[in-house]
């Protein structure tokens, strides 16, 4: 995919396959360790600075020790942490991460994975704040989230004029209604200034979206020329 910039450099790939080997190796579980743990942090950043670093250290940890058992049962079937099943396994790790932080806090790292487009865009609201604003306390992460989810829309690509200017119509009227409901929240007023800014900066990424996939689905549609 063609991007306006791209100056992060390419991420190294790991097959699950190789990741469960080095992981079940004597001296390579270590490094695997290490390197899940470097891999999940951006993931959760937003989350993560949140506690203290004593603590953060332990959420990373449990996160890439849940990881990295997910890779085993991926590659081999089996479970080298001792739980009956997967979903034995997924008790256990909410059970630490309630113990470790506190049920309310938890279900915001279990939201992440059931809410990975919401998430995405807290996450990035987050990022922006930190250097536009002031970033995101536990009570705004709670209050906010939800409002961000209720926006989130699917559906089918849209396929011509009329249906790509529906879909903007209907995401321009979402993000008056995340801001008029955030409004309410307690945001300063610089907070909301980052959240229109990144609100508007997705609009224009759709419109280049929408753009886009219509003029691919009217090439589609486009008679083929025959030869004589």
């Amino acid at each position: 995919m063609l991007r306006a910039s791209s100056p992060r450099p390419t991420p190294v790939t790991v097959s699950p396959a190789l990741l469960a080997e080095l992981l079940a190796g004597k001296d390579t579980s270590g490094m695997a360790m290490d390197w899940i743990k470097a891999d999940l942090t951006p993931c959760y950043a937003s989350l993560l600075a949140l506690f203290d670093p004593e603590k953060r250290e332990a959420l990373r940890d449990l996160l890439a020790e849940r990881f990295a058992e997910r890779t085993a049962v991926a590659a081999f079937g089996d479970n080298p942490a001792g739980a009956t099943s997967a979903r034995d396994f997924e008790a256990e790790f909410k059970g630490k991460l309630d113990a470790l932080v506190g049920p309310a806090d938890a279900e915001l790292f279990l939201r992440t994975e059931l809410k990975p487009l919401s998430w995405d865009r807290i996450q990035r609201l987050d990022d922006r704040l930190r250097y536009e604003a002031a970033p995101l306390n536990k009570e705004q992460f709670t209050t906010l989230w939800p409002i961000l989810s209720s926006e989130i829309s699917y559906g089918a690509a849209p396929s011509d004029e009329a249906s790509g200017a529906a879909l903007l119509q209907r995401k321009t009227e979402g993000n008056q209604r995340i801001l008029d409901q955030a409004g309410q929240l307690g945001l300063s007023t610089a907070q909301i200034g980052s959240l229109s800014r990144l609100l508007t900066d997705d609009l224009a990424t759709l419109r280049v979206e929408v753009f886009a996939r219509v003029k691919a689905a009217q090439s589609r549609a486009a008679p083929v020329p025959t030869g004589k």
